[in-house]
């Protein structure tokens, strides 16, 4: 019985045992557990897709908004001789 069932990915993608076989493909039949299954397979594949993007932007250096000098007496109290 099992066999005649169509096959799934680990996102819960419906392919066909036989390509071209059943295009009818797209029934979820559990909807509380399958379409996170769905959302999580498609936000992976997503993000797969554009993973050199992703690292490029985590390895860049940011510059800081604003230097020590704007708060850093704000915070630390000035040693005596150095005003």
């Amino acid at each position: 019985m099992l066999g005649l069932q169509p096959y799934l990915c680990a996102s819960l993608a419906f392919t066909q045992k036989t390509p071209g076989s059943a295009p009818w493909l797209g029934d979820m039949p559990s909807m509380k557990r399958d379409i996170p299954a769905a959302a999580r397979g498609i936000s992976s594949d997503l993000f797969l897709a554009d993973l050199a993007l992703h690292e490029d932007r985590a390895h860049v250096a940011v510059a800081p908004d604003f230097g020590p000098d704007l708060y850093a007496n704000a915070l630390w109290p000035t040693p005596p001789g150095r005003d």
